[in-house]
């Protein structure tokens, strides 16, 4: 899918995205945000406002699966998003792990990405809503350099970098 046509799906979509993990996982976000935020969309304080559910996960912190789990079912109650449809995703170390084993324990994710496929995220999001498919991109090496993605902080006076 070309730039512009994600672009065109993506603008005016609202997301939320909840970090679960390491401060990796906070860097990741930050990345997932500024990739959003380039595509046009805008970020909701809330899941109940958000077109996009994005939840970054660690497998490295005790108890991440099962707040990963109940997260994504809890979604399943929301009213419904802005847009009439929500794209809830799944990226990070349990994403890269699980990969499409998330696919049979959790009904409701649309996207599932791993560590190093967080330049695509725009891309897959776009699909699922384009063809209410799921789609998943793990397993592969990045192509694009961490420091020359957007992003987006929570304050201008933090940042997480990588090590």
């Amino acid at each position: 899918m070309d730039q512009r046509s994600v672009r065109d799906i993506l603008a005016g979509k609202t997301y939320f995205i909840r970090t679960f993990g390491c401060q990796m996982n906070q860097h990741d976000s930050e990345r997932v945000s500024g990739l959003l935020d380039s595509y046009g969309c805008l970020m909701a304080l809330d899941p109940a406002h958000a077109d996009i559910v994005v939840f970054m996960t660690c497998c490295v912190r005790e108890a991440a699966d099962t707040r990963l789990y109940g997260q994504c079912n809890s979604c399943k109650s929301l009213p419904p998003s802005p847009s009439g449809k929500r794209v809830v995703a799944v990226g990070g170390c349990i994403a890269q792990r699980d990969g499409e084993g998330l696919l049979t324990n959790v009904d409701n994710v649309n996207v599932i990405f791993g560590t190093h496929s967080i330049a695509h995220v725009a891309e897959l999001i776009a699909e699922a809503f384009r063809d209410g498919k799921r789609h998943i991109r793990t397993n592969e090496h990045e192509d694009t350099d961490a420091m020359s993605m957007p992003w987006h902080r929570e304050t201008q006076y933090h940042a997480w970098v990588p090590s």
